[in-house]
């Protein structure tokens, strides 16, 4: 998920906005440092807008529909847990009857989908990704819907679309 940040920051009389654009994982780390300039300044007001995210991905989606539908490899782009699309490949390799219905689970993306062992290898490929713009070429092991797994080589890079980035993915 990326949230966009606006806050000011009231120093001497002058304002000074600032327009911040973050992925989710590093929220946490902006916040700590909102945080400490708390101390240093009297005076932050924070104000968090949530972007449309499903007007994204659907934009996306269209955008890269050729490909989705035409690649060879199992595809899946991934916003945030709730917002992510893939092609028939990727969603029958996991043991999905469609796309949509892949695009349907709503719980924790590596919690639904990655074996326990592969989660942190994904996660941090995709913190590299959103925080250094890095592709990754690692090895995962996904979990089915029926609970069995399957190994798989990821390609793993990140995408930007109106000003959202995003990962984009492709399995072998």
């Amino acid at each position: 998920m990326k949230l966009l940040i606006l806050f000011v920051i009231c120093l001497r009389n002058s304002l000074n906005w600032k327009k911040v654009l973050c992925p989710a994982p590093a929220i946490h780390t902006f916040c700590k440092v909102i945080i400490v300039y708390q101390k240093i300044f009297k005076h932050i007001t924070i104000i968090v807008v949530m972007d449309n995210h499903k007007d994204i991905i659907l934009g996306i989606s269209k955008q890269l529909k050729e490909i989705l539908d035409s690649s060879e490899q199992a595809m899946y782009i991934y916003l945030d847990d709730t917002n992510k699309v893939c092609n028939e490949k990727f969603a029958s390799m996991l043991g999905y009857k469609s796309k949509e219905e892949w695009a349907n689970v709503k719980t924790s993306f590596p919690e639904a989908f990655v074996s326990e062992k592969s989660q942190k290898y994904l996660i941090e490929s995709f913190r590299r990704a959103m925080e250094k713009n890095v592709g990754s070429n690692i090895k995962i092991t996904w979990k089915k819907k029926s609970g069995d797994l399957v190994d798989t080589n990821v390609i793993l890079v990140p995408i930007a679309y109106e000003d959202h980035l995003m990962a984009l993915h492709f399995i072998s």
